[in-house]
């Protein structure tokens, strides 16, 4: 599936899909977008593709062009007002819950979406609003203040499913 990165007038960023002809995903801010594309693509790929859209000025009026001719002129009036001329209302702030009762090694243990269960994945982390209640033991941390700190781990449960290249001994 063919898609590309686009840098709105705004400043923020699109995913703009050619299975469709239109965009799937809007208002990303750079950091959001970079996210996306790693989970869709890797990495190193993923920021590439975001770079892309920097360099690439002129993809926003191509995109609409594009939407104009295959869709229609209202087709592409609607979405460009849609994206544009109505921002999203300002959302009531997002938190992880973090169980205060144990850490999991240097970890921090946050509620599965739902409740069900701890992680230490913050993508399988549970998202409440910061009005949300809980047990005297949780504590909300504000989402955006836990991803900007986050870091990438590997999980040692996952390497009994891949075999080593050599044991460092080995090689003297």
């Amino acid at each position: 599936m063919a898609w590309r990165i686009v840098k709105q007038p705004n400043g923020k960023y699109a995913k703009f899909a050619d299975t469709v002809d239109n965009f799937t995903v809007w208002d990303m801010n750079r950091r959001e977008a970079v996210e996306y594309c790693q989970e869709e693509i890797g990495e190193n790929a993923g920021k590439i593709k975001v770079d892309r859209a920097d360099e690439a000025p002129t993809r926003w009026d191509d995109a609409l062009r594009t939407i104009q001719e295959v869709h229609g002129i209202e087709e592409r009036c609607k979405t460009e007002a849609m994206i544009l001329a109505f921002p999203p209302p300002e959302a009531e702030p997002f938190c992880y819950i973090q169980d205060t009762r144990t850490y999991c090694g240097n970890s921090v243990m946050w509620w599965r979406v739902d409740g069900n269960g701890y992680t230490t994945n913050l993508k399988e982390a549970w998202k409440v609003p910061a009005t949300w209640k809980g047990r005297d033991t949780d504590k909300l941390w504000p989402c955006a203040d836990i991803d900007a700190g986050a870091t990438r781990q590997f999980d040692m449960q996952l390497l009994d499913k891949i075999k080593p290249l050599a044991n460092p001994a080995s090689m003297k």
